[in-house]
């Protein structure tokens, strides 16, 4: 259970590094370029499901044969610098809640793949993390396809609410 912590912390890691390097850059996604780039995807779109399926099952496989855990741990820290990169390009916000729906479940896909891997070269029982792992990474690319899409379409087209403390709602810009 100790190497899923540090497999997790090490996504976080790299995914909160490549935002705060996008942060001092100044080319960010306008809300026409955002809204042109999503509103085109049907919902859910299962092309993108089996992009992200075969995509995240390869990177999954390199966890697992991966020999070395100061090898994982580089490669899932690059692999999240990337992730986050790629995702603050939208922007901060939008960027966050592109990740926040299925990252999670997709990192901890990842670390229980790692761990297997890991157990595996031990030469330990890794079946149990193993098909947790895949199942998690299953489940989180059927919400990046479906309710993810749904969702930043959603903010992209209606706006950013916060609710204020006086019981009405102010519209946030999130570009």
């Amino acid at each position: 259970m100790r190497r899923i912590h540090l497999y997790l912390l090490s996504f976080l890691f790299g995914i909160f590094t490549g935002f705060i390097l996008c942060q001092f850059q100044e080319k960010n996604m306008s809300a026409e370029v955002a809204h042109a780039s999503i509103s085109d995807i049907p919902i859910p779109d299962y092309s993108l499901l089996k992009y992200v399926l075969v995509r995240n099952y390869v990177f999954a496989s390199i966890l697992f044969l991966l020999n070395d855990d100061k090898a994982r741990i580089t490669v899932i820290f690059l692999a999240s610098l990337l992730a986050g990169i790629e995702a603050s390009s939208f922007g901060l916000v939008l960027g966050l809640v592109g990740i926040a729906l299925h990252g999670p479940l997709e990192l901890l896909g990842f670390s229980f793949v790692a761990s297997a891997g890991h157990n595996y070269w031990e030469h330990r029982r890794f079946l149990k993390n193993l098909s947790i792992g895949v199942m998690l990474i299953a489940v989180s690319a059927l919400i990046e396809s479906s309710v993810s899409l749904y969702v930043l379409f959603h903010f992209i087209r209606n706006g950013f609410y916060w609710l204020r403390s006086n019981g009405t709602f102010h519209k946030a810009y999130i570009l």
